[in-house]
């Protein structure tokens, strides 16, 4: 369904995959998603980049073509005047490796360009070992404290990202969903 006060799209779905790594989003969600996409992957890493684009598919799930661009940089200066056209944006395991400044700029831009988001895969800080160890509780709280670490004098927000990013997104006029993506690993 189209969303509210948007209007008919013309041409292909522009969707923008941020820190698209290996390109792993946009090899699960285009093939799922009908009509014509053109897909423009942002990462800082050029040989990923590079291999991202290569293992995109180049078809939708209706047979319609899908094509890629790349965008080589920092995903996070992205401004509401660069997402304009911008169908949807896309994010698979970022959050966490974000700054709180950063999500709220990325939510900014996306509210200003009437542009939703699909941000998927977070640390969220629940870790449970099977079989149990009385060691557990330890090693889940030194995983959560790196994943909050400062890099480079930026402070990740590492568990903390999912409910930072609801209420960015919240705060600037936008309807959030959460649902549970729980990693299993093993």
């Amino acid at each position: 369904p189209r969303q509210a006060g948007r209007p008919e799209r013309r041409g292909p779905l522009v969707i923008r995959d941020l820190g698209c790594g290996t390109g792993s989003m946009s090899r699960w969600l285009a093939p799922r998603l009908s009509g014509p996409q053109h897909w423009i992957l942002h990462d800082h890493d050029p040989e990923l980049l590079e291999l991202a684009a290569e293992r995109m598919p180049r078809t939708a799930a209706d047979g319609s073509p899908v094509t890629v661009g790349t965008e080589q940089g920092d995903a996070t200066l992205l401004t509401a005047g660069v997402l304009a056209g911008t169908s949807l944006v896309t994010a698979s395991a970022l959050l966490d490796l974000l700054t709180r400044e950063e999500v709220d700029a990325l939510a900014a831009s996306c509210a200003a360009a009437g542009c939703p988001a699909l941000l998927v895969l977070s640390v969220a800080g629940r870790v449970e070992f099977s079989p149990a160890d009385p060691l557990d509780g330890e090693i889940a709280d030194a995983f959560n404290a790196h994943q909050r670490r400062a890099v480079d004098g930026r402070r990740l927000l590492g568990p903390d990202a999912v409910t930072e990013a609801a209420e960015a997104f919240t705060r600037h006029g936008l309807t959030v969903r959460t649902e549970a993506s729980p990693w299993r690993l093993g």
